[in-house]
């Protein structure tokens, strides 16, 4: 594919819809914040990329579903779904290497996609920008890594780190995870579908 010399118009929007969803909640979420000024502050410099071609598993066939089910109330989180969908013919996705310790279902049951970040639409190394979509009764394993991270919640599903609890930030809401902790998501009754950001440099 051809060197991409300006952002895709569609990133752009969807970029955009994601800052207001996160910086709506600041107040309630200041360590998300924090981290999110710096994530669209480093967006601001486009670089000139090749982007990832599209790929999709069956599991994508249900993020549509997801989207549709967002009340319409939660306009900042209908807004962050519609710029998603817009995305839908470009994104590639990906599914994590299944461990002998994971679930059965995780395997079929999931897809990952980086938006921005290597081997995305926008690949760049620095900002890394992706969704997860899970079917129902799934979760995605314990994992860790440096950098800390947003997640952009935009269906029912719960999240916990370490040892602790399993909590359900609900439609609209945010999960913000320090740097190495480990943590995991997992769907209930209906499909899970989130947004995550960090900064990888």
């Amino acid at each position: 594919m051809a060197i991409a010399q300006e952002r895709l118009p569609l990133i752009e929007d969807f970029v955009a819809s994601l800052e207001q969803f996160i910086f709506n909640r600041e107040r309630q979420h200041e360590q998300a914040a924090r981290l999110a000024t710096g994530i669209f502050a480093a967006l601001k410099n486009f670089k000139p990329s090749e982007p990832a071609p599209p790929q999709r598993f069956s599991i994508c066939d249900r993020m549509d579903e997801a989207i549709q089910a967002i009340p319409c109330d939660k306009q900042d989180s209908q807004a962050l779904g519609r710029s998603l969908r817009a995305l839908d013919r470009f994104i590639p996705w990906y599914q994590r290497a299944a461990s002998l310790d994971d679930e059965p279902e995780f395997k079929l049951g999931h897809a990952n996609a980086m938006l921005i970040g290597p081997k995305g639409i926008e690949s760049r190394e620095d900002v890394w920008i992706g969704v997860s979509l899970m079917a129902p009764h799934v979760t995605y394993p314990n994992h860790h890594h440096p950098p800390e991270e947003i997640y952009a919640v935009l269906s029912p599903g719960q999240w916990r780190q370490g040892d602790g609890p399993w909590s359900e930030p609900g439609i609209g809401g945010i999960v913000y995870n320090p740097p190495n902790i480990v943590h995991a998501m997992r769907s209930r009754d209906r499909c899970l579908l989130a947004v995550w950001a960090l900064m990888a440099a």
